[in-house]
């Protein structure tokens, strides 16, 4: 059904323009009559423009009012899960999607405006074109994103009561298995842990467990991951680069740490990575802490991962939750870290395999 409505709205955009342009070239068929042009763009600059102060005024006082709606879904959380979380959902929506209206709005007063001759109104329109685009093209995304969770929540807003979870350890790591022999959840395919209510049930898990962290996995994420994309993987000099992942994403961060263009820090759980002094992690590796694959399908498994003081990473590694490299070791190029890596050890390889000691 959206894919018709979107090919109709296409086709009906494609014949006005083909036939504004027509008329362009060829004036004298009089396809569009001059007074019904001018109306149309007196029509759009009062719309646009001139009442662009009262639409600013009207937007941000709704902007400002569903703030409170957030805090208080997002508040509730803990308490009532998936209440809070479908409230501050679509709170969250609303905010997305004014900022869109306003970003859009924007850009019409400037193409539709009398006041700004046609020189400068093509130079803003462009400049604002150019540096518009990658937030409009994140709010949008955004705001998909958002919308197909919320959708999912609401689905199984009555599956999440028919949950339980318990909890078990090995180790360094935990595994939260959810008990779904209630609910209709169960019957689904390998991947139905990633459905609305178990991730509810996880992000309470977490919360119960940790006793500290972010009430929401899911709102946290959505904000870190995009202030990483655009602070942390532009920025040149490695010190700022480290304050970035330190300040976004919890991480500990020693100092003298060389964190490489491309470096991706686990999603879900990121704040339990420690990276001691001096250590080096090349371009593109990733540290995780958590799995949602391998230990069943109802299973959530996460731990810490701990790289000690002199350590270095290569390009392009992969280490898993619950790994410790201990200090001094050198992990090759392409290695994938299952097991904890020795004191001054050499690993390569993927499963990561202890090949030589040292010389130093």
């Amino acid at each position: 059904m959206l894919n018709k409505y979107l090919i109709a709205s296409i086709s009906v955009v494609h014949v006005l323009l083909l036939v504004f342009v027509f008329d362009a070239v060829f004036p004298t068929f009089n396809l569009i009559p001059d007074e019904l042009i001018g109306a149309a763009l007196d029509f759009a600059e009062l719309v646009f423009y001139q009442s662009m102060p009262q639409v600013f005024l009207f937007l941000l006082i709704v902007f400002s009012a569903n703030l409170f709606v957030f805090v208080g879904g997002y508040s509730l959380c803990p308490k009532h899960r998936v209440g809070g979380t479908l409230t501050y959902l679509f709170s969250f929506i609303v905010d997305l999607i004014l900022i869109l209206v306003w970003l859009v709005f924007f850009f019409l007063a400037i193409v539709f405006s009398k006041e700004i001759a046609l020189q400068l109104k093509f130079i803003l329109a462009t400049a604002y074109i150019f540096l518009s685009m990658k937030p409009l093209l994140f709010l949008f995304g955004k705001t998909v994103d958002t919308l197909f969770f919320f959708i999912d929540v609401f689905k199984e807003r009555k599956e999440y009561g028919k949950l339980g979870y318990s909890i078990e350890k090995n180790g360094r790591l935990t595994f939260v298995r959810i008990d779904a022999s209630k609910s209709a959840i169960s019957s689904k395919g390998y991947h139905s842990i990633l459905g609305g209510a178990p991730t509810l049930l996880i992000e309470q898990a977490l919360l119960d467990i940790r006793k500290k962290g972010p009430i929401s996995m899911f709102l946290r994420n959505a904000m870190a991951i995009f202030f990483l994309d655009f602070f942390a993987q532009n920025t040149a000099w490695p010190r700022a680069r480290s304050f970035f992942f330190r300040k976004l994403t919890g991480a500990k961060i020693g100092r003298g740490c060389f964190i490489g263009q491309g470096v991706t820090f686990d999603p879900v759980l990121p704040d339990i990575i420690e990276l001691d002094e001096d250590c080096g992690i090349g371009n593109g590796s990733t540290i995780l802490t958590h799995s949602y694959i391998g230990f069943g399908r109802m299973t959530f498994m996460f731990g810490p991962v701990k790289i000690c003081r002199g350590v270095r990473v290569g390009a392009r590694c992969m280490i898993l939750p619950g790994v410790t490299i201990g200090e001094g070791a050198f992990i090759a190029a392409g290695s994938v870290v299952v097991d904890d890596v020795p004191p001054q050890a050499f690993a390569a390889g993927a499963p990561a395999k202890i090949r030589e000691r040292r010389i130093e």
